[in-house]
């Protein structure tokens, strides 16, 4: 049971959470069709933040909402560091069993 606290619709008013429940799937290793998906993600990261630094790019919504939310914990918004991975040093989204990559794409679809 997921229960919303009163303190936590305070402290973030107009914030949603979700789950997702699968059952039933099959998992394999690896899928063409989510390879040749990754890589034109990853094209289309750099394309469109590759002309930034990192001052621009923690400007961009959502990270900017992101970066004061971690800020307050002394920390810096963990796919943010992702994609600075990916658009300034030239590095891959890791290949994951296949269910993988659409299960962490809500936070990776909001920052491209």
């Amino acid at each position: 049971m997921f229960i919303v606290s009163e303190e936590w619709k305070a402290a973030y008013p107009g914030a949603s959470a979700g789950l997702l429940v699968m059952r039933g799937l099959c998992n394999p290793a690896r899928h063409p069709a989510l390879e040749a998906r990754r890589l034109q993600v990853e094209g289309a990261l750099r394309g469109r933040f590759g002309s930034m630094d990192r001052a621009q790019l923690v400007a961009t919504a959502p990270l900017d909402a992101y970066s004061v939310y971690f800020k307050r914990f002394k920390k810096t918004y963990p796919v943010q560091l992702q994609l600075e991975s990916i658009v300034f040093k030239d590095r891959h989204i890791p290949n994951f069993s296949a269910l993988v990559p659409p299960c962490s794409r809500p936070s990776s679809r909001t920052s491209c």
